[in-house]
């Protein structure tokens, strides 16, 4: 199967399958380094190793002209400058204002008094102050996600959780690509698991 093919199935269970052998295989894909005048560009798959997934992201919330939809286990928003998820929290607010429709969708589980739970609501309750609605899983089962789909066009998927260890500090691996078809794939599965 060509990448073009694997960006066009129907299963998204077939993208994360092979997602390691994609990963693997670099130099074979069409790789946009940071900051490239090229980027986007339909078709094209881009690692975020650690720090990088931050400003990809927020470069394209910013970016954003109709629609940004969230679906991650952990946003830990504090308040405090400098704080990344904050940054990402004050980018949606500025979406939601020029427009954009915003979706965040967050985990909640069983445990009324987990940290999940008081983090997630933490950051729902300032994004009902920006006017943005905040979704939540079914707490019988975890929501373990970490994806983002900006104007049905650019997923960003991995494993950065919204917090500032995992968006600054901590080993990560997330991948962003420019699929249309991928974006729309992606789009179901999330408004499947909204409550």
């Amino acid at each position: 199967m060509t990448f073009t093919g694997i960006l066009r199935t129907k299963s998204p269970g077939v993208f994360f399958l092979l997602l390691p052998l994609l990963v693997l295989a670099g130099s074979a894909l069409s790789t946009i380094p940071a900051g490239s005048a090229d980027y986007p560009r339909e078709g094209s798959i881009r690692l975020l190793k650690d720090g990088e997934f931050y400003p990809a992201l927020v470069d394209a919330v910013d970016r954003a002209r109709n629609e940004i939809l969230i679906a991650v286990f952990l946003f830990k928003t504090n308040g405090f400058e400098g704080n990344r998820p904050d940054g990402i929290l004050s980018r949606l607010e500025a979406a939601a204002g020029r427009g954009v429709r915003v979706t965040v969708l967050l985990e909640r589980d069983e445990d009324s008094r987990s940290e999940v739970n008081r983090s997630n609501e933490q950051t729902a309750k300032r994004l009902r102050k920006s006017g943005i609605i905040p979704a939540f899983d079914s707490p019988e089962k975890t929501t373990h996600t970490k994806i983002a789909v900006i104007d049905g066009r650019f997923v960003f998927v991995g494993s950065h959780n919204f917090t500032q260890s995992a968006l600054k500090y901590n080993h990560e691996m997330s991948i962003t690509v420019d699929s249309p078809s991928l974006a729309e794939e992606m789009t179901r599965y999330i408004r499947s698991i909204e409550r």
